[in-house]
């Protein structure tokens, strides 16, 4: 027994150790990772998911739970959402406005092709509203031989409802024998295609699975079944007619409902709880819809709009005709009626509107008495009926719109003098001009309408203004010949016309001798171009009556390029060549005679001699040019418009480019060939020389014209002088080679070779080429890379365009070439060619190539060994070929491969050039499993052979064992829920094989299995050949399982690890426990008998609960019940129906499904429901059904009908009643309950009540309530009564709300009342019918109010009487109008507006509907008088002044003015008066005034009846003072005895008063500046002049301004700030100095004190020093022996002048030099200033480049500026460094890691450089450079011209190729001029070129200490050893990204640096950093992905002596340990649980 209990422990222990190993092999590499908020989602909590790289991944699912923690307080909301990620990989899951500290979340994370992850976030939780949770998914391994399932191709439904069962996907596959599983949640997979028939969207997956394949998974796809529209079924609204008491209906519809079908009809928006078709009584429109309901269909939803109408009125026969008469008196009625039928008609006389007003309609006809034309409005009306508007003929002399007509009356008039119907005279030209008088009054002896005589003229058309007649006496005054109409107009009234008649004047002029026409001038001159144009100079007739026409025309215009506007006179120039020509014929100026001609004019039809005679005359045109300005052009390159070409641009006097010729400042030019007959297009510049024009050569002449741009003046031609020109470049360049053999296209020689160069040119001709040698790319370094040189060019002998030169190469026998020519042709101008490059290439090579061979492992992945002779590999061999050669072709390369012994077969490889000269390497890969041998021959094209290579034996052994693992789920009828592991190999043996076994629940949890690995390596596997099969059958328990297989061969391949797809085992049910039913919350609930009752409305939502914790819940299947006893309307029952279950999202074991009941919409239920569950593998639960809850769903809404006791009468509507008032309710429902109803009733306007009528049920649906109102006989009761009905049963569903029709209750008679608007008269007296009378002077509006509750208006009538002040009645016709009645409650209101003057009497009576009479009212007398006095009139006493100014009449009064004022009123008389004198508009507040003073009736004088009044009164009324004085009118009105006040009279003529004097003020601009007391302007003063002056007039002020002691009148601009200030504006222009004097008297003789002002000086020119060196122009000059600056500058006004030299030498650019040379030599006075500076001594360091820069400024702020540049060479060149060498030489050299710019040192010199005196040397680290890259430019010759500068210049270019390598550089230039100068760039002090260049980053070349992770030491020391080749610039040591040392001198070894630090002990790990920079920059960092090293490096290190310390640290065991402690205790804790349990089942 011990000895089995050991080897029990011992199995323990080793499954311990087994388990252990497996827990810390699957614990998850990291934790949930939290940062901060992405830049992308700014305000969110988001998830982001990479991959195992970091890389962000898109499209991931996130599934998600964010929910408060079980304390939390904030009621939060759990969310369950998912969603996926974007392209940053990021999901936002709450808003930070949503985040709370009490919050959770648990994320699943899931991708196709990656490991789902369900752990790293599960409960984590969130602690900011930005925070960032990090998810990375594991890439699922994929074995690299398994091949994808092809030609997948799923097709998702999309399709509409057709009521059968469709499928939700088709697939169609090409690969064979695949299996196709379906699902609809991507974890339950059935094998038939899942298939849905009612509308809806449905999730569909799909996988393809088989053996050997990768496994294809659609993800999830959307189908969708669209709902269906309903067909068949329309409606269209009807528009109807009124028919008496009989319903219509309201719409026509087609098609008919189904049995099921929803209908709901609305009117107006209320359900009408009827499927029939709504129908209606009254008129009016109706708002029909029509709503269908069909369950999988779209509702059918359709509004119309329908029409009930008002009848139309026939009026059969009906004729009326409007008046048409003459006034004549008397009132006539407007229209006539005949034949008038079974209607009323309604009359009203337009009130000017011309439309008809609704409240203005009279049954009586109207009548008219005045003159005039009238609308009469007529409409006949009918209860019931629609009013129609009757149409009155118009009568024959109406105007429409009018169709009444009342003409006006006629008079008669005649002239006194004249008779007939025209006269004719003859008058002299001087009486025309002096005005002949004719008498032509006229008499009106009839005086009908007492008008007055009014006389106008009227000419013929062009006869204006040739006689005036004065309107009132009818005195004609003639001027001018012609027709006069005199007419005398009799003016009319309302009711006469006016009478008008005619005379017609015929007056012609007499015959005279004279000149009737001239031109105002005799010359006109004209330069040609001017902008103003050729002054217009039309001829002028003498007499303006004159129509003679007048034409122009020119003597020989046409020829001369000119022509004339023959009517206008206006002349053009047509052809602008022409004149020009002309103009240059006439030796600069061009005469053109201008003739005018006049016809002779007379007025055809009355007389035939002419009026005026023709006549004729000329003018003289002159046109000439303007002179060209002095130098009236420069001359420009067209590439360089900034530098004036002095001289040709070109070798030998030639211009060589396109010439831009621009003219003087204020001008534009034109060539002269350009010249067309349009005017010139002048521009900023003209080019010559252009491709392809004519203008080339030595002898052509080149001219241009100039436009003067300020006036448009063209000046004289101007000729260019000297200008040859070339700019075509010499061309078909080409270069001819030495005959040779060529191979591949290349030229191979063995020695020297002539090449010969040719090329044209056809204007100077050729003068030189420039040849370049070229190393062909990619050729040798040991070819000769360059060379260049130039060969004189000479003519050939035949072709005179055609020149040659000839060239030998190599120009030094030891040079090899490799590489092609390339030449360029240049002319005699300086033009190149096009540079030509010959293509062919020739070659020198005399050196044989050499050989170097080696093979390893490709890409070291794998191993090898040697066995014996042969070398083994376990993967693909790698063999590198390499041949040094300089002329390589890697076709002339053979190499062989033998493969297991056999022959030798050549190899095709790929060539390419290292990065060591002239060598090229090859690569070739042994692949298949095979022995090999390979060798490798060459020689190259010069016949040189390489020495042969053959390598040892190769062997390639690959081969990979196999893994295969099937499963075959619970549908396999064979074998259920098994799985099979196949292994292809060889060598196989079980006990390799190990086995991963991952048994989860749905909810991920571990589920505890068998072990699989131990059952593989001992069961018994099947053989067959090298595949080794086994099978997993009931090994397996339920659970979720994903299995990963591993095996290595015994040569150790490894086989590519299998991992299952996931795969269920499920053989349990779903247990019952664990189901529940639960309901959406209902509209209200009941508990009865322990049962609860849920009434919904219009659905309930049934939500089905199950688990299962392998498979989950498939499907559940339902079923419903009617309860017991429930209405029949409701359904029996539902069979039994399946329904999808969905997983839910938190407890995946949980899986629930909802329906919505009833089925259809139609369906009532009341009932219960029962459900079971399936898994997804097919096993069911029992059936569970909830007998504790019935559901109530009722969608029917209760309907109501009602019925009322017989009325006593009814009238419009309403019914009335005398006795009580029954109502009977019947009401459908079948769930009634009575105290649901609400019955409410309504008395008059008061709000509704409720009360509760008697219920009685007559069977379970129909149910009937009763309520009496009584009626009382004290009349308590009366009143208007509406019943309310509102019903809605305990599902919501409404009764259509019933409102009842008025019930009236009636017993009290009529009230009358009558309101005036107006109750307060002006007047209350007795009228002459002895009547006590109120008077008002307004329109009166009367109120009548007939208090009745069931009133008529038919049974109210009322009377009204106007007559005049005398008590005779007077027509009423628009005297007073009738509104309608209108009601408001109980109250019936008419109302009756008196807008007419007149007496009034009102009367009325009424009786209401139930015959009750209202008591007698008694009778009212009123007056409305609304006339105002008239004839209104002022006169003044005599004034000292009348005068007029600006048409206005002044009077000036010394004394107070007397004014009398007079007003009539002819129907209440005057009753006061009110007078005003007032200030004018604008005048100054000295000046008083009165307004509105009252004068009543005791201070006015009556006259004329007591129509007329009169007042007299003086202004001002007070005494006249300085504040008192008066300027203004005089405005009255009257009001009469009602009040009436007239209308303003306003009269215009002005009264002043003025005693003051004015005042004045003067300001100026600012100036620049102002000094001694004088103001300095830079431009125009701007002065401004303001006087205080209450009547002021500009003219009277004078102002001088004196420039320069001169004198002048300035007219001001005035304007008037306010009615006391003025201001006046003048500008004082041009430079000079300036003082100004005012002085200024008012028109009243009051004097201004006179105004001088201070000195101002103007002053707007600047002139810029001058600057000369040796007493000349020295810009851009050069000098080498004496240089003296002097500087000279001068200002009249002068202030400041700065001067400034600057040098520029070498590097030294722009130094200031001023305090050197010109401090102190520069004297100044009050205008300017001069210096001289003798100050550049002959010494070496003042050579170099130099700028004088002066800013010369004045008083006035002016300021300008100049400058000179010149070169002072007195000791050889002067260097000028570029800007990037400058940076390179710096504080004693740069340290750079590249070169990055060509540097280019400028050399000047005075004199021209010897050639091959350049020497530019460079230097890397001490040596030479072999073949240094340099260009020189221009050439160094004898023949280099000098440069921009003035001196000979030569720019040295040097590549920055040159410096690519690392190293210490210096450059030497030296040269030798023409005078003897050794210049060198070294000679001068810090002028050495010296820099470094380092690329190469520095080196840690050791560490030691921290060899291993974990240090069991209380320190560590580390030691530590960096180089660098150019030098060290810091070392940086780092511990815990602390900075622990910082190393920068390196003064001992700017190299070499050794280092140490300590490491001390820590509970943590330390993280050790290095960072070494050089002084170039370069970095080597320890923590740089990049960073490599041949020593071992761990940059965290622990040191501790803790044990515990460095156990936490290894981590591997640290997890180990904790797992393997887990494992103990919960196998301990399994163990006592079973033992338990067995003595529990023992005990039983």
């Amino acid at each position: 027994m011990k000895e089995m209990s050991k080897r029990n422990c011992r199995k323990r222990g080793l499954a311990f150790i087994m388990v252990l190993l497996m827990i810390v092999s699957i614990f998850p590499s990291a934790g949930v990772t939290v940062s901060a908020q992405t830049d992308e989602h700014q305000g969110f909590v988001t998830i982001t998911v990479t991959d195992a790289d970091g890389a962000a991944i898109n499209g991931a699912t996130v599934t998600y739970t964010i929910k408060e923690k079980e304390n939390g307080t904030n009621n939060f909301q759990t969310i369950n959402q998912s969603g996926e990620t974007d392209s940053y990989g990021t999901i936002e899951v709450l808003e930070a406005s949503n985040y709370y500290d009490d919050l959770t979340i648990t994320a699943s994370v899931s991708k196709e092709g990656y490991t789902t992850d369900t752990t790293t976030i599960n409960e984590a939780d969130i602690t900011s509203n930005t925070q960032d949770f990090s998810v990375k998914l594991t890439a699922e391994s994929k074995p690299e031989s398994t091949p994808d399932i092809e030609g997948v191709s799923i097709e998702v439904l999309n399709a509409d409802y057709n009521g059968e069962a469709q499928n939700l996907v088709s697939v169609s596959v090409a690969t064979e024998n695949v299996t196709i599983e379906y699902s609809k949640d991507g974890n339950t997979w059935v094998d038939t295609c899942p298939s849905e028939t009612n509308a809806g969207e449905y999730p569909v997956y799909v996988k393809i699975t088989k053996d050997g394949y990768s496994t294809y998974l659609s993800g999830k796809q959307t189908a969708k079944i669209n709902k269906g529209d309903i067909t068949g079924i329309d409606i269209t609204a009807k528009e109807v007619e009124y028919k008496d008491a009989t319903e219509q209906e309201l719409v026509l519809m087609t098609g008919a409902f189904d049995e099921k079908d929803t209908v709901i009809w609305y009117v107006n928006d209320k359900s009408t709880g009827s499927q029939d078709i709504p129908k209606q009584l009254a008129v009016g429109e109706y708002k029909v819809r029509l709503v269908v309901k069909r369950d999988n269909y779209n509702d059918f939803d359709k509004t119309v709009t329908a029409k009930i109408s008002n009848a139309k009125i026939n009026l059969g026969d009906l004729k009326v005709t409007g008046l048409d008469s003459v006034y004549n008196g008397k009132a006539k009625e407007a229209v006539k009626v005949e034949n008038q039928g079974d209607y009323t008609l309604n009359y009203q006389l337009d009130d000017g509107s011309q439309t008809a007003n609704p409240d203005a309609w009279d049954t009586t006809i109207p009548t008219i008495t005045n003159a005039g034309s009238y609308i009469v409005w007529v409409k006949a009306t009918k209860q019931y009926y629609d009013d129609k508007n009757v149409d009155v003929i118009k009568a024959e002399n109406a105007v429409a719109p009018y169709n009444v007509y009342l003409a006006k009356a006629s008079q008669v008039i005649s002239f006194d003098k004249y008779t007939g119907e025209e006269t004719s005279v003859e008058i002299t030209q001087a009486e025309m001009e002096a005005g002949k008088e004719f008498i032509f009054t006229a008499t009106d002896k009839e005086k009908k309408a007492g008008g007055t005589i009014t006389y106008s003229v009227a000419f013929d058309e062009g006869d204006d203004e040739i006689a005036d007649i004065d309107s009132q006496t009818g005195v004609l005054v003639v001027k001018g010949a012609g027709k006069i109409t005199i007419k005398a107009v009799l003016s009319g009234n309302d009711n006469y016309n006016e009478c008008t008649i005619e005379h017609a004047l015929y007056v012609k002029g007499k015959s005279a001798a004279g000149e009737w026409i001239s031109f105002p001038e005799n010359t006109i001159e004209y330069i040609l171009g001017n902008t103003k144009g050729i002054t217009e100079n039309a001829a002028v007739k003498k007499e303006d009556k004159d129509k003679g026409a007048i034409s122009y025309s020119i003597e020989n215009g046409s020829d001369l390029g000119l022509t004339i506007d023959s009517k206008s006179g206006v002349i053009s120039i047509a052809d602008y060549s022409k004149v020009m020509k002309a103009i240059e014929a006439g030796n600069g100026i061009l005469n053109v005679t201008v003739k005018a001609d006049k016809t002779e004019y007379s007025k055809r039809g009355w007389w035939n001699k002419a009026n005026y005679p023709a006549d004729s005359t000329s003018y003289t045109l002159k046109i000439t040019m303007s002179e060209a300005p002095a130098s009236a052009y420069k001359i420009y390159a067209a590439d360089d418009l900034e530098t004036e070409l002095i001289k040709p641009n070109g070798e030998n006097d030639w211009y060589n480019t396109t010439l831009v010729v621009k003219p003087v400042d204020g001008y534009s030019i034109i060539r002269a060939d350009e010249l067309t007959k349009d005017n010139p297009s002048f521009k900023d510049s003209v080019k010559f020389g252009e491709t392809g024009a004519k203008d080339q050569g030595a002898s052509l002449s080149h001219y241009i014209y100039l436009e003067e741009t300020a006036t448009g003046n063209i000046t004289k031609k101007v000729e260019i002088n000297n200008l040859k020109l070339d700019t075509i470049a010499p061309y078909n360049v080409n270069i001819d080679f030495p005959d040779v053999e060529e191979k591949d296209s290349v030229k191979y020689y063995g020695d020297y070779i002539t090449v010969t160069f040719t090329a044209y040119d056809v204007t100077s001709g050729v003068d030189h080429f420039d040849w370049k040698y070229t190393r062909e790319n990619g050729a040798s370094n040991s070819n000769l890379e360059s060379d260049n040189g130039t060969v004189s060019a000479q003519v050939d002998k035949d072709d005179p365009n055609k020149y040659s030169a000839t060239l030998t190469l190599p120009r030094k026998k030891a040079e090899q070439l490799r590489g092609n020519l390339q030449v360029t042709a240049i002319d005699k101008a300086g033009n190149n060619s096009v540079s030509y490059t010959d293509d062919g290439v020739f070659v020198i090579d005399t050196i044989a190539p050499t050989q170097k061979v080696e093979y390893k492992l490709k890409n070291n992945d794998g191993s090898n060994q040697i066995v014996g002779e042969k070398h083994y590999f376990s993967n693909d061999v790698e063999f590198t070929f390499k041949i040094v050669e300089a002329n390589f072709y890697s076709e002339d390369v053979t190499i062989t491969v033998s493969k297991n012994n056999g022959s030798a077969e050549k190899q095709s490889v790929t060539w390419t050039d290292t990065e060591n000269s002239d060598e090229h390497q090859a690569t070739l890969t042994l692949s298949d499993d095979a022995e090999y041998t390979v060798s490798m021959t060459y020689e190259d094209r010069s016949g040189k052979e390489m020495t042969a290579y053959t390598s040892e034996t190769i062997v390639v052994d690959k081969t990979i064992p196999k893994i295969e693992f099937g499963f075959k789920d619970y549908k396999d009828s064979q074998s259920p829920q098994s799985a099979t592991v196949k292994i292809t190999e060889r060598n196989f043996r079980a006990d390799d094989l190990k086995l991963d076994v991952t048994a989860k629940d749905i909810n991920g949890k571990a589920v505890r299995t068998n072990d699989l690995q131990q059952y593989l390596r001992s069961c018994e596997w099947a053989t067959e050949g090298d595949a080794h099969t086994a099978t997993i059958d009931k090994q397996f328990v339920d659970g979720i399982y994903e299995l990963t297989f591993n095996y290595a061969d015994l040569a150790m391949n490894k086989a590519a690890e299998v991992k299952s797809s996931k795969f269920i085992v499920d053989r349990t049910v779903p247990n019952t426990a664990e189901m529940s039913i639960k309901y959406s919350n209902p509209i209200m609930q009941t508990i009865l008998n322990n049962i609860t009752f849920g009434y919904y409305n219009p659905n309930v939502e049934v939500t089905f609960t199950a688990h299962d914790s392998i498979s989950g819940i498939k499907e559940f299947t339902w079923s419903y019940l009617k309860e017991s006893g429930a209405s029949e309307s409701n359904v029996a029952e539902y069979a039994e129906t399946k329904v999808t279950a969905k997983q839910d999202s938190t407890d995946k074991s949980k899986y629930t499904a909802t329906v919505t009941l009833p089925k259809s919409v139609a369906d009532q239920i009341r009932g219960t429901v029962s459900f079971a569950a399936t898994d997804n593998y097919n096993n069911s639960s029992n059936k569970l059904t909830d007998t504790n809850n019935v559901i109530v769903v009722d969608t029917i809404a209760p309907t109501m009908n009602v019925e009322y006791s017989t009325a006593d009468n009814s009238y419009n509507g309403k019914d009335y009643y005398k006795q009580d008032l029954t109502a009977t309710f019947t009401i459908t429902e079948a769930n009634f309950y009575k105290e649901d109803v609400k019955v409410k009733v309504k008395k008059n306007d008061g709000s509704f009540t409720e009360i509760t009528p008697v219920w009685t049920d007559t069977s379970t649906d129909v149910h009937i309530g009763k309520v009496i109102i009584s009626a009382a006989t004290d009349h308590s009761k009366d009143g208007d009564y509406t019943f309310l009905v509102e019903y809605k049963d305990r599902s919501n569903n409404q009764m259509n709300t019933y409102t009842s029709t008025t019930k009236v209750i009636d017993t009290t008679k009529p009230v009358i009342e009558v309101k005036y608007a107006n109750e307060s008269p002006v007047n209350t007296m007795t009228d002459v019918e002895n009547h006590q009378r109120k008077y008002f002077s307004s329109t009166q509006t009367a109120t009548i109010t007939v208090k009745e509750h069931n009133f008529n208006e038919a049974t109210a009538k009322y009377t009204v009487v106007t007559k005049d002040v005398s008590g005779n009645e007077i027509n009423a016709s628009g005297l007073y109008s009738v509104s309608a009645w209108t009601k408001n409650g109980d109250d019936n209101i008419l109302t009756i507006t008196y807008p007419g003057d007149a007496n009034y009497t009102f009367d009325i009576e009424c009786t209401d509907l139930a015959t009750l009479k209202a008591d007698d009212y008694a009778t009212e007398y009123f007056t409305v008088d609304t006339s105002k006095p008239t004839d209104l009139n002022v006169t003044y006493s005599n004034s000292i002044l009348d005068t007029i100014l600006n048409t206005v009449t002044f009077g000036f009064y010394n004394s107070k003015a007397t004014v009398t004022i007079t007003a009539t009123d002819n129907i209440s008389g005057i009753n006061s008066m009110k007078y005003s004198y007032v200030k004018a508009d604008g005048v100054s507040g000295v000046n008083a005034e009165l307004v509105d003073a009252i004068v009543d009736a005791s201070s006015i004088t009556n006259s004329n009846g007591g129509a007329t009044g009169t007042v007299t009164f003086e202004i001002p009324r007070e005494a006249l003072a300085a504040n008192n004085q008066f300027n203004g009118t005089i405005n009255f009105t009257a009001t009469d005895r009602a009040n009436n006040e007239s209308d303003y009279l306003r009269d215009t003529k002005r009264i002043i008063v003025d005693n003051i004097s004015p005042t004045a003020e003067v300001q100026y601009s600012t100036p620049v500046q102002t000094l001694n007391g004088i103001a300095y302007y830079d431009g125009d003063i701007s002065a401004t002049v303001t006087i205080n002056e209450a009547n002021f007039y500009s003219d009277d002020v004078q102002i001088t301004v004196t420039r320069d002691g001169v004198a002048t009148a300035v007219n001001a601009n005035w304007t008037d700030n306010s009615t006391d200030v003025h201001t006046g504006t003048f500008t004082i222009s041009g430079d000079g100095d300036y003082t100004v004097g005012i002085i200024y008297t008012d028109k009243s003789s009051n004097a201004m004190q006179a105004y001088t002002s201070e000195q101002m000086t103007i002053d707007t020119e600047i002139t810029e020093a001058s600057i000369t060196i040796n007493g000349q122009e020295a810009d851009g000059k050069a000098f080498k022996d004496e240089v003296v600056p002097a500087v000279s500058f001068n200002d009249t006004n002068f202030e400041s002048c700065e001067v400034k030299m600057y040098r520029t030498s070498y590097a030294d650019k722009n130094v200031d030099v001023t305090d050197k040379f010109i401090t102190g030599h520069i004297s100044t006075n009050e205008t300017g200033g001069n210096g001289e500076f003798d100050t550049f001594d002959k010494i070496a360091e003042n050579d170099g480049i130099y700028t004088i820069t002066t800013t010369l400024k004045d008083k006035a702020g002016h300021s300008v500026d100049k400058s000179i540049t010149f070169t002072v060479n007195r000791f050889g060149s002067v260097y000028e460094y570029n800007d990037f060498l400058v940076s390179l030489i710096g504080d004693g050299g740069a340290y750079v890691q590249s070169v990055d710019d060509d540097l280019v040192i400028t050399e000047y010199n005075a004199d021209r450089l010897v050639e091959d005196s350049l020497d530019i040397e460079i230097l890397r680290d001490g040596k030479p450079l072999d073949n240094a890259d340099y260009s020189v430019s221009p050439e160094i010759n004898e023949t280099v011209a000098i440069g921009s500068s003035g001196w000979y210049q030569y720019s040295y270019t040097i590549a920055k190729d040159n410096f690519a390598s690392d190293g210490v550089y210096k450059i030497a230039v030296s040269s030798r001029d023409a005078t003897g100068n050794s210049p060198e760039n070294n000679n001068y002090d810090d002028k050495t070129i010296l820099f470094r260049v380092d690329s190469t980053a520095p080196e840690i070349t050791s560490v030691t200490g921290l060899e291993n992770s974990i240090v069991n030491a209380t320190e560590q020391t580390v030691k530590y050893t960096v180089y660098d080749t150019i030098g060290l610039a810091s070392v940086q040591v780092y511990v815990n990204d602390k900075e622990t040392d910082n190393i920068t001198d390196f003064s001992a070894d700017a190299n070499n640096y050794d280092g140490a630090f300590v490491l001390k002990e820590s509970s943590n790990a330390q993280n050790v950093r290095f960072v070494v920079t050089d002084k170039a920059g370069n970095v080597t960092d320890t923590n740089s992905d990049d960073f490599t090293s041949s020593y071992i490096f761990n940059n965290a290190v622990t040191v501790s002596t803790n044990l515990f310390v460095r156990w936490f640290a290894n981590k591997a065991l640290f997890y180990g340990s904790i797992a393997g402690t887990v494992v103990v205790i919960g196998g301990g804790a399994g163990v006592v649980v079973f033992f338990k349990k067995r003595k529990l089942k023992a005990a039983k």
